[in-house]
This record gives C-alpha cells, structure tokens and sequence, in this order.
C-alpha cells in the first residue's frame, strides 16, 4: 500500500488520483509486498546514540514524551491532544540541535501525533522582510504552513532573532500566541 501510495503521490501532477485513473496506470504487483518499514522508536534512539555523544539527556526527553503520548492514548485521548511542549535546543555549533530536531519529528509522527516526520526547518534570517510588518507576516504562514501539515517547526539560528539586525522581536510576539 506504501508504494501504491507513492505511485499515485508521484503521478498525479497536483491532481486529485482517482481510482479509475490508477487503473490507468501500470499497476504493479511489486506493490503489494509488504514494504521495509524499519523505523520504530528504538531506532530513532539508537541512531541518536550510537552517533552522536552527550545525547543522553536528550534521548531520556525522547523516552518522557514518547511515555507521555503512549499514557496519554491509554486513558483514551486523541494523540493530537496530547500536549508537546515547545522546546528550545541550545549548544554550540555541530552539536547536533537541527539532528535531534529531525528525530524528534520522526518520533511524533510515529506516535501519530504529527501528521509528517520531516520538520519544517527555517533559518532565522527566513523570517526577515524588507517592510515593516512583513515579518509578522512570514512568522503567521510558516505556522499556518506546520498546522496544516501537521509538522513540527525547527528555527534554526533563533538567537540571530535577538541580534537586533532582523525584525526579531515582531517575529518572537507573533509566535507568543499559537506557542501558549
């Protein structure tokens, strides 16, 4: 179903795939074996500690909010009402912040809490405009951009929102709102 999933993602040329068109198409019994699905949270762990050092802290976060949505969807809630917290990533350059962030959009997905495992990543000089108020602007459709895809939404480089050379405080007031 995976690939017959992704035949009909990969041509449909923005159209809506109908049945009848896919019967069109070439179906391939290829399709219909089961596919290589290896992703699991245990490997989403192992990957952050097997490569990378001094995640320990982070990978104990992971477990917590995987804990968290699991108990949750025990006493009978929706994984999308599930609270996940904001998080701020801090550490130096290469220390795998952009990583984690990765990893942790998988992990949401999986626990059916996102609707994509791949985050959308934004450098904070993304969300700089040329005219006054045209950052609020680009702040409230990146939001609206993750809400309706159900994705996690990275800042990568948020502190360059606090140098002052960019609209950094119109664009922390405007993510105020939908973070509270």
């Amino acid at each position: 179903m995976i690939r017959l999933a992704q035949y009909a993602m990969d041509h449909s040329r923005g159209e809506v795939v109908t049945e009848q068109a896919l019967y069109k198409g070439e179906i391939n019994e290829k399709w219909f074996q089961p596919a290589n699905v290896s992703d699991s949270y245990e490997t989403i762990i192992r990957e952050l500690q097997e490569n990378y050092i001094g995640l320990d802290n982070v990978c104990k976060e992971l477990k917590r909010i995987r804990n968290e949505v699991v108990e949750g969807r025990a006493c009978g809630k929706e994984a999308i009402e599930i609270a996940v917290r904001s998080m701020i990533l801090a550490g130096n350059p290469g220390t795998g912040k952009t990583t984690v962030a990765s990893r942790l959009g998988r992990l949401l997905f999986l626990l059916g809490v996102l609707g994509t495992p791949k985050p959308i990543i934004l450098h904070a000089s993304q969300l700089a405009s040329r005219y006054v108020g045209g950052t609020q602007e680009i702040v409230n459709e990146k939001i609206k951009e993750a809400q309706d895809q159900r994705a996690l939404l990275f800042i990568d480089e948020a502190h360059d929102l606090c140098t002052g050379t960019l609209d950094g405080q119109g664009a922390i007031n405007t993510f105020m709102a939908p973070l509270t």
